[in-house]
């Protein structure tokens, strides 16, 4: 009815009908939010076109009308998605050097199964459940938001990467129902990986928290989405009607189609976080995030290896063997701010290459800017409380004493 007006207006007096074409941001009871060039505007909301947020409307300014949707994109409503087409993924396998052990452990037990013809037929007929999910755990700055982008490029998933800044909500009630709305969307659009950042702010060990009952609520419904996933519940994913369509007698051919009807709704989960101890234990039962993998600080060979990856494209005359010697305590993503700032020396100095010197330079830089960093911490830690936890202290400087005779 709306298009037919719209028509009639536009084949009566084409100048009266200024049309628009925008998104629509916000949904209400009565009202839709539509921006249209950087402005956002409200429309009634039509009777008999169902508009959802991200959609592409047609609008009629004038008549204050939503006239046509244009497209529909299914959008994550948190998060961002990284698909491999529209938005490339940050990292792939190639990319990560210093773990591999861990890579190739990774790509025989969750990739394989998924991503390989000839291992998915052996799977199916061993009847292999797919794992739920993984945590990884490990100081900051060694490869764990790397190595879940990797995971999924290689089995050529789309990856919902979410944070607790997506998720915690100050009104009550409202952080659930994220975690409610994530997973619904990574059901609607399996196969899917979901990874979720720093997952101890989502899952801390209950009563603890001064937000005991909010935070108790969304842990909850964490655990409960979990329990939910088509991996876990084979009476969701299976369409019975084909299966019955097959000979009986063939039981192979009737484990190969319940395998790729399980594959086409998985749902993976990766979690990430430093500090383990703060997670509950309920969310590493078997069945919700069975797989840990520790991701540690990369020793003196995977220092070597990580600074060849990241110069293998630079024009050089380093000696890696050294620099990885000097670099003893460097997480990847130091070493990667280390060559960074090797490239600015090399760029005041207006080399065309990066040298032993710009690089032992950075070094020196780095070291200092810790240094300081590490000296203002460990005062205010004395300062803040002296001889209380004299303890604490001393464990304080058994870590980071080393730093300050450098």
């Amino acid at each position: 009815m709306m298009m037919k007006k719209f028509f009639q207006r536009l084949q009566s007096n084409p100048a009266s009908v200024p049309t628009s074409v925008g998104t629509v941001i916000e949904l209400f009871k009565t009202k839709i939010i539509v921006e249209l060039n950087g402005i956002r505007i409200a429309f009634p909301k039509p009777e008999k076109i169902l508009v959802k947020i991200h959609d592409l409307v047609l609008v009629d300014e004038k008549h204050d009308e939503i006239i046509e949707i244009i497209s529909q994109k299914d959008l994550p409503p948190i998060g961002i998605l990284y698909d491999g087409v529209t938005k490339p993924y940050p990292y792939q396998m190639n990319d990560i050097a210093g773990i591999e052990t861990i890579k190739n452990r990774l790509i025989k037990e969750i990739c394989l199964p998924i991503s390989n013809p000839e291992y998915r037929k052996i799977a199916s007929k061993l009847k292999l459940q797919l794992p739920t999910g993984i945590l990884f755990e490990g100081p900051p700055g060694c490869g764990k938001t790397m190595l879940a982008s990797a995971l999924a490029a290689y089995m050529k998933l789309p990856l919902l990467v979410i944070t607790p800044s997506d998720i915690v909500n100050s009104l009550v009630g409202e952080s659930a129902r994220n975690i409610s709305r994530v997973f619904r969307y990574c059901r609607n659009n399996a196969p899917i990986v979901l990874f979720i950042d720093e997952i101890e702010s989502l899952s801390p060990k209950r009563g603890q928290s001064r937000e005991s009952a909010e935070i108790d609520r969304m842990f909850t419904q964490l655990l409960i989405e979990m329990n939910r996933l088509p991996n876990q519940n084979r009476s969701s994913t299976i369409d019975e009607q084909k299966i019955n369509e097959i000979d009986l007698e063939n039981s192979h051919e009737k484990n190969n189609l319940e395998y790729n009807e399980i594959i086409n709704n998985y749902i993976f989960v990766i979690g990430a976080t430093n500090r383990k101890d703060l997670v509950d234990s309920a969310l590493l039962r078997p069945g919700r995030l069975s797989m840990q993998v520790f991701i540690p600080q990369p020793d003196q060979s995977s220092r070597s290896l990580i600074i060849e990856q990241m110069l293998i494209d630079v024009p050089k005359e380093v000696n890696i063997h050294e620099i990885s010697l000097e670099t003893d305590g460097f997480s990847g993503a130091d070493l990667k701010h280390l060559i960074q700032l090797a490239k600015i020396n090399a760029i005041e100095q207006k080399s065309e290459k990066v040298t032993q010197e710009h690089i032992l330079s950075a070094i020196r830089n780095f070291n200092i800017t810790n240094k300081n960093k590490l000296e203002f911490t460990i005062s205010e830690y004395n300062h803040s409380y002296g001889d209380i936890k004299n303890s604490q202290y001393s464990l304080f400087l058994k870590y980071f004493g080393k730093y300050f005779n450098q």
